[in-house]
């Protein structure tokens, strides 16, 4: 069963000694430059570039047997946390910041890059270590091409329209569609398990809806300006600054900051735990806690 763990990783992050980033990395006051206005957009993203800001987790178990000396064996239980995919669809927050349907919140790299709508372009996210394999994005004219690489690679393609975006290849063997209209998002496995996959995201005036399992989750803007995230999460833009106050336990908050300037974004708390975006020409360098990344950009 899914658990969304808003709460589960805020106080793991909030007693971790192991800090993701460094003072160092946090920008001059003097380079810090202010964010564009929020917004409150339903959007899809199909290529999954995304940086976590807080991923969802699932809990799930495994049976381990072991064998000792003497040849007895033990059999005992583990459970352990699985990220949740990433869902195509979701809402757009401005400044890169994208709720996606399955509630991971992510900083949207793509759209950080400022690449023109009908640009054409390749993007190369490089593999990590000796045996790791660079997945290869290409976009030209209407056609976007995703090449994950390695010794059995495979490929994806997607049809890019106005507001339709069209799979074909992948995992499942039925083209896969996203469409946009009245006020209303819809992605659809078709085939046959299209009764289970379809899912939508709605919007009404300036709010947006995301549909739950139990309940779905309210995307509002408030009186100051400040966007709800359900119950568990405030955004609030404050010119030069995000903050986004996550709800802990016993009325308690945690607090982490968003700051950016020309070529550097930077997501962190007290402690120093976050994320940090950095743009120099043809690169994007990327450090969290899934380790660094980093992906060469050309424009066509």
């Amino acid at each position: 069963m899914k658990k969304y763990a808003f709460l589960f990783l805020i106080i793991i992050l909030a007693v971790s000694g192991c800090a993701t980033l460094s003072k160092s990395d946090l920008p001059a006051q003097s380079d810090i430059i202010e964010f564009e206005p929020q917004k409150i957009d339903i959007a899809y993203d199909v290529m999954l570039m995304r940086i976590d800001l807080r991923r969802q987790t699932t809990t799930q178990t495994r049976t381990v047997t072991t064998t000792d000396s003497q040849g007895r064996s033990s059999t005992r239980t583990e459970t352990y946390e699985v990220p949740v995919a990433y869902h195509y669809l979701g809402v757009d927050l401005g400044n890169g910041i994208f709720l996606d349907a399955n509630m991971n919140l992510s900083l949207n790299l793509f759209q950080l890059l400022g690449l023109g709508k009908d640009q054409d372009f390749t993007i190369v996210k490089k593999g990590r270590g000796w045996f790791g394999s660079d997945t290869t994005f290409t976009r030209t004219g209407s056609r976007l091409t995703i090449d994950f690489g390695g010794l059995f690679s495979s490929k994806m393609e997607v049809e890019l329209k106005e507001n339709n975006a069209r799979f074909k290849g992948g995992i499942l063997s039925n083209d896969q569609e996203i469409s946009v209209e009245n006020g209303r998002i819809t992605y659809d496995p078709h085939g046959m398990f299209e009764g289970w996959g379809k899912s939508y995201i709605t919007t009404t005036g300036s709010s947006a809806s995301i549909p739950g399992f139990w309940k779905d989750t309210a995307i509002n803007k408030n009186k100051d300006g400040s966007i709800n995230l359900g119950d568990a999460l405030v955004v609030r833009h404050e010119g030069k600054k995000i903050d986004f106050r996550y709800a802990g336990w016993f009325g308690t908050e945690y607090v982490f900051t968003m700051v950016r300037t020309k070529n550097r974004i930077v997501y962190y708390d007290n402690r120093m735990n976050g994320v940090m975006i950095e743009f120099a020409g043809d690169r994007v360098k990327t450090k969290s806690n899934a380790g660094e990344e980093e992906y060469i950009v050309t424009k066509k």
